[in-house]
């Protein structure tokens, strides 16, 4: 199939997906509707096999790899970690929780490169399971890359239900406490310096240092040399440690953000994140080619043990860091939760419980801004950074 011809079709199927999912407001995830069409696709015989090899876009994709990494480094708000260190915290603890009890538990039923297949994936976003699709087929584990991806695709159905449930419920707690007129007696405060902070939030920005000048910064060209050179350098890191390239990008996109070398968000600045996430998600979705029905039914009880018990894990990990750090329960279990989907459903969630639960537009208000940072934060964490460095360690033990 052309080149041109293979590209349309395929980010058109990306691009239904994104579609249903905005009219569902994140309750079917993209890549869920993508996954499905595509696959339906191919095993009708509309389109063929190849057809994501056809595009040439995966090409892209690989070279992207340590670029998009040292991205999201630049995507992790520092002051927001030290901030919201408790979200942090609880985020990490059920990580924590949930990978122990699937290396633990799932063996029991299954085998243990089962339970590697799906615990990193389980963990975080689409760089976990890149890392972790990539190692099992160096491995030889081709057959368990199913596990993966479908892990992957559908942890989001378990993980947002449960949330919406128990973030509906603290939300209740945070009106019927009283904690939410206080919030906006707090708020009517806050307005009346709101201006003066604003206009220091600007100076501080445009006081920040950059490496290079600032209209240097401006240049798609300069900046994606930039980036590009992190990503190398992470790359180059990865082949002579033996720690995975991961690791490294993320490290050096945090710390080029601090120090001024990169500016935030750095691949959207440069116009290439987009083009580099088409070229990512196709990676995954060429997983799914040659995977038959026979084979993803014969996976399916391994596939909702892992993601039942690693959600399991994350709640316990919340409820037990929540009471030590003295937070609400669901408050710090729905924080941990964020694992399962990240952004942007974090953000929707946060929005559709405080318009649902809040019966005035400053109760809304409250609630909002009580949960919505450290569902970001927790998302952050767990999705952009250490559910990557989780699926790096591993994939060691394979």
């Amino acid at each position: 199939m052309n080149a041109v011809v293979a590209s349309l079709i395929m980010v058109g199927v990306l691009a239904i997906g994104e579609m249903v999912s905005f009219k569902t407001r994140a309750k079917l995830p993209s890549l869920l509707v993508a996954s499905v069409l595509f696959y339906l696709l191919v095993q009708s015989g509309v389109v063929p096999s190849n057809i994501i090899e056809s595009s040439t876009l995966t090409a892209i994709g690989t070279v992207m790899i340590p670029v998009l990494l040292v991205h999201l480094g630049t995507t992790v708000p520092l002051e927001g970690l030290k901030q919201q260190y408790k979200a942090v915290l609880i985020s990490l603890a059920g990580l924590l929780f949930s990978v122990l009890l699937i290396l633990f538990v799932i063996p029991i039923f299954f085998d243990f490169e089962s339970a590697l297949a799906g615990a990193g994936p389980l963990t975080g976003g689409l760089i976990a399971y890149l890392v972790t699709s990539d190692a099992l087929k160096e491995m030889g584990f081709e057959n368990l890359v199913t596990i993966a991806i479908c892990v992957y695709i559908l942890q989001k159905i378990m993980g947002m239900p449960v949330t919406s449930f128990l973030l509906r419920k603290y939300a209740y707690h945070f009106k019927e406490s009283g904690a939410a007129e206080r919030h906006m007696a707090a708020s009517v405060a806050a307005d009346a310096s709101y201006e003066d902070e604003e206009v220091e939030a600007t100076e501080q920005e445009s006081e920040k240092r950059y490496l290079l000048p600032k209209h240097y910064l401006d240049s798609p060209f300069i900046l994606l040399f930039m980036i590009l050179i992190a990503g190398t350098i992470a790359y180059g890191l990865g082949e002579v440690t033996g720690v995975h390239q991961s690791i490294y990008g993320l490290i050096l996109g945090i710390a080029g953000s601090y120090f001024g070398i990169f500016p935030p968000k750095a691949l959207e600045k440069a116009n290439a994140f987009g083009l580099a996430m088409v070229s990512l998600l196709l990676i995954v979705l060429s997983s799914l080619a040659d995977v038959t029905p026979a084979q993803i039914w014969d996976v399916l009880p391994v596939i909702v043990s892992i993601i039942a018990i690693g959600t399991a894990g994350l709640v316990v990990g919340g409820f037990i860091a929540s009471k030590l750090l003295k937070w609400h329960p669901y408050k710090g279990i729905s924080v941990a939760l964020t694992a399962l989907y990240g952004f942007p459903a974090d953000y929707l969630l946060a929005q559709e419980v405080s318009r649902s639960v809040g019966e005035t537009e400053e109760e809304q208000n409250a609630i909002f801004d009580d949960i919505l940072s450290p569902m970001l934060i927790g998302g952050f964490v767990s999705v952009s950074s250490a559910s990557i460095i989780i699926a790096s360690i591993l994939v060691k033990l394979l």
